[in-house]
């Protein structure tokens, strides 16, 4: 496994659970750079998609998303609503992805550049890289395909141990200053390896999303329902990859 690249920072979900207040300033700072971040002592083992799998990334999940709230009211963020309060568990899901090798294509792309119709998202990789994620201080577009033109993306190695944590569309609506995270999957050959070498990934994603019926805002202060929120943006977020 790779070292943790000095772009991507590394939280550790057990010094956030003693004092959330110590790590708000990296959490702000992740989530205002890149919408991601490592997480570490989080006690899931992704070895088997399971009932318990869900139950623990539920949980997980849940005690992130307390710590979150009070990471934001520490630093005087504008809060529309309460995270864990919105996020009970009814709407969370996850999946598991395979990521084809696409070198044939003339653009290596696996998965265009996007934003998860979540809130927040675990994912949890392979050892194969490929996942990047985009620098927002590098750019001012705000969609994802002005994102993919002009945005320098970093690359989100695989570390042993540690969950990906990505903000997700609806972040934003919760608290303001804490936009989603634009990633894309892209072929990236490891140094070394055969030039011939399928490059196919396997990664599992787990989204949280707020309860059905709650309403949050848009940026220009239309309010609207998350079911309808989810269903609007599938097709305009989730674009196919030209061939």
């Amino acid at each position: 496994m790779s070292q943790v690249p000095a772009q991507i920072s590394t939280l550790s979900m057990r010094e956030l659970r003693d004092d959330p207040l110590k790590l708000s300033i990296e959490i702000d700072q992740a989530f205002q750079s890149t919408g991601c971040f490592y997480l570490t002592d989080h006690g899931i083992r992704a070895t088997a998609v399971t009932r318990a799998f869900e139950r623990e990334c539920s949980g997980l999940m849940k005690a992130l998303l307390n710590v979150l709230d009070v990471s934001a009211a520490h630093l005087g963020l504008k809060v529309n609503k309460s995270l864990a309060r919105c996020h009970t568990g009814s709407n969370f899901t996850f999946s598991c992805i395979h990521y084809p090798d696409v070198r044939a294509r003339p653009r290596p792309v696996q998965m265009a550049t996007h934003q998860d119709i979540s809130t927040a998202s675990f994912v949890f990789l392979d050892s194969t890289p490929g996942l990047q994620v985009a620098d927002k201080g590098s750019t001012t577009e705000v969609t994802s395909s002005g994102v993919e033109q002009t945005a320098d993306f970093i690359p989100v190695m695989p570390v042993e141990t540690a969950i990906v944590v990505l903000t997700g569309f609806h972040m934003q609506r919760f608290v303001e200053e804490w936009s989603s995270a634009f990633h894309r999957v892209c072929i990236d050959h490891p140094a070394g390896s055969p030039a011939l070498e399928p490059l196919e990934r396997y990664s599992i994603a787990f989204f949280a999303a707020a309860d059905e019926g709650t309403t949050i805002s848009s940026q220009d202060g239309e309010t609207f329902s998350v079911d309808e929120s989810l269903c609007k943006n599938r097709k305009r977020i989730y674009r196919e990859v030209p061939a």
